[in-house]
């Protein structure tokens, strides 16, 4: 792999990992922490008397994260499978290794960007309807959903630390062949 393609295949990895990481625990969790705090605190400025209205209201704020987020994934994991590509051509079962651990990230990507994030999405809108039949189906339903999602995501990122660690430690350079 030459010197760009590696730097190339480098920076995707970290910038996937880094992003999904950041988005995950220094992001997600925090603004929800947060907004239920706030909602469970008497007379804050929202006005909000329940720590649902917390949790409805940081799902609302995250909403716009989630529009960015699998996008964002969905772009590194091309970049990163495109380039590993190369690896196909070495012998044994470890370059074979990472290219399907790393298309397997992003199938699972593709899953939650197509399917589980806007149906998590979908579920989150019909959680709080005036029809008391459908928040109480999505209510039942979204736990398991997001669930899913969390887990994709959570996976997602196993495979691409594991993918990055693979790569910073052996990918080499190969010599050049003697004529």
């Amino acid at each position: 792999m030459n010197y760009f393609l590696r730097w190339l295949h480098l920076l995707a990895l970290a910038l996937w990992l880094g992003g999904g990481v950041f988005f995950s625990y220094f992001t997600a969790l925090p603004i929800i922490r947060h907004m239920e705090t706030l909602a469970q605190t008497p007379d804050n400025w929202a006005g909000f008397t329940t720590r649902s209205q917390g949790t409805r209201i940081a799902g609302e704020a995250l909403s716009a994260v989630f529009a960015n987020y699998f996008p964002y994934q969905a772009v590194c994991g091309v970049i990163a499978l495109g380039t590993a590509a190369a690896w196909l051509r070495r012998p044994g079962v470890r370059p074979r290794l990472r290219v399907l651990l790393l298309a397997t990230a992003l199938l699972l990507v593709v899953v939650n960007l197509v399917y589980l994030s806007p149906w998590v999405h979908e579920l989150r809108q019909q959680r709080y309807a005036t029809d008391a039949a459908v928040a109480e189906l999505a209510e039942a339903a979204f736990g398991e959903v997001h669930q899913l999602s969390l887990l994709a995501d959570m996976a997602t990122l196993a495979l691409v630390f594991i993918t990055l660690t693979m790569s910073a430690t052996e990918d080499r350079i190969e010599p050049a062949k003697p004529t």
